[in-house]
């Protein structure tokens, strides 16, 4: 029996193991209803392994083959040089060609009238939209995460005729969304990227083993910081805050890339604080175990940066207090009345170090379950349901 809609799913950062890209793949692969196909476009950098799961959970997937010199290439740069200025523009360029040949075999192909097909792009340029609707003719939602771009965005514009017309663009964050219509002029919607994952909130019990494990008395403070230490990042900031607080807590370090020898360089006062490193993606486990062992997680982000954090989401689906930046006003307006959060100035290392002295003698509250929800958040099923509603609400339910 064929399915009511088709679902399209084009994640061009699928190959990359870290991050939040394949973990939502699967959520939105698992959420799927019985009456929607769902098809996922991955790349052979993703590996065999991967693919076959996607399939196991049920999902068609689709290679992309082309450019595999280039593409192989540009993952050996970007594992050893992800925080550069060429690195950027590489990966830009590197997910413009995956977006575009994914549409470009969609439109190669047709499909049975009856079908009501509903394009994603889940992680998209924020300039190249229309450019790839003119060339390709595919009707389709763009997800952008971030406004900056390092390409051309006015040729770019000129190639799609300046016109976004047959896409649709959301972004996870008002601020995202002012950014995108400032630098080109188009209105996206705002929802919230990642999916409610009412199953990821933390019990006690885990906690309290993952601080067994680790060795870590129950009142000592724990932070985390996660991801890769990109240049919209001001990680080291919180290298002396931890260093200045005097509340001696341990500093989690995890992802790819991180600065190591400025971690070695830091001087600590010997009174029990530390800072370990884990120089490498996470996988599920890992990161849950992490989340329960911390007091809290750590955001800190360049002042006027308008990007989305996946880690303010995360530490609202997992129960973890967390200590933020101000970079973003938009932001700050929305987790302002939230408990489980404190706000902090962008780059202000003694503003910190206070937030985390203040974790031992005036803790934070932990996320409600409700949390998410008020953030945004839908669960996978609702998630889908509003790709193709808005698809339908702009004219892109793509019938052919």
């Amino acid at each position: 029996m064929r399915a009511e809609r088709q679902l399209v799913l084009i994640e061009p950062y699928i190959s990359w193991p870290n991050g939040h890209w394949r973990d939502t793949v699967e959520d939105l692969v698992l959420g799927t209803p019985s009456s929607t196909g769902v098809t996922v476009f991955v790349t052979p950098a993703g590996g065999t392994a991967y693919a076959q799961r996607l399939r196991s959970l049920g999902a068609r997937v689709e290679t992309l083959g082309r450019w595999p010199r280039l593409q192989q290439a540009a993952d050996r740069f970007l594992s050893r040089q992800a925080n550069g200025m060429l690195a950027g523009v590489m990966c830009e360029v590197l997910s413009a060609l995956r977006e575009f040949e994914a549409l470009r075999t969609l439109a190669s192909r047709t499909t049975e009238t009856a079908v009501n097909r509903c394009v994603v792009v889940l992680t998209a340029h924020p300039a190249i939209g229309a450019a790839l609707y003119r060339l390709t003719g595919i009707e389709h939602l763009r997800f952008v995460h971030d406004a900056e771009s390092a390409l051309p965005r006015g040729a770019i514009r000129r190639l799609g005729n300046d016109r976004p017309h047959g896409v649709t663009y959301i972004a996870p964050t008002a601020g995202v969304a002012a950014g995108l219509k400032q630098a080109d002029g188009y209105t996206a919607l705002v929802q919230p990227f990642a999916p409610f994952r009412a199953a990821r909130r933390l019990s006690e019990a885990e906690r309290e083993s993952a601080r067994r494990r680790w060795n870590v008395e129950k009142d000592a403070v724990v932070l985390l910081l996660l991801g890769g230490w990109w240049r919209a990042k001001n990680s080291h900031v919180v290298l002396r805050a931890v260093a200045s607080a005097e509340t001696p807590a341990t500093l989690i370090v995890a992802g790819t890339p991180l600065d190591i020898p400025a971690m070695n360089r830091l001087r600590l006062r010997d009174d029990g604080r530390k800072i370990k490193a884990i120089d490498r993606p996470l996988n599920q486990r890992e990161l849950r175990e992490l989340y329960a062992l911390a007091s809290a997680t750590i955001v800190s982000r360049r002042p006027g940066v308008l990007k989305e954090s996946g880690l303010v989401l995360d530490a609202a689906n997992y129960g973890v207090p967390l200590l933020i930046s101000d970079h973003d006003e938009h932001l700050n307006d929305q987790l302002r009345h939230e408990e489980w959060v404190r706000v902090f100035p962008s780059g202000d290392e003694c503003a910190l170090a206070e937030a985390i002295d203040g974790l031992r003698c005036n803790p934070v509250a932990r996320p409600d379950a409700d949390a998410p929800l008020r953030l945004g958040l839908k669960c996978p099923t609702g998630l889908i349901d509003y790709f193709f509603e808005q698809a339908g609400a702009n004219g892109l339910n793509d019938l052919r």
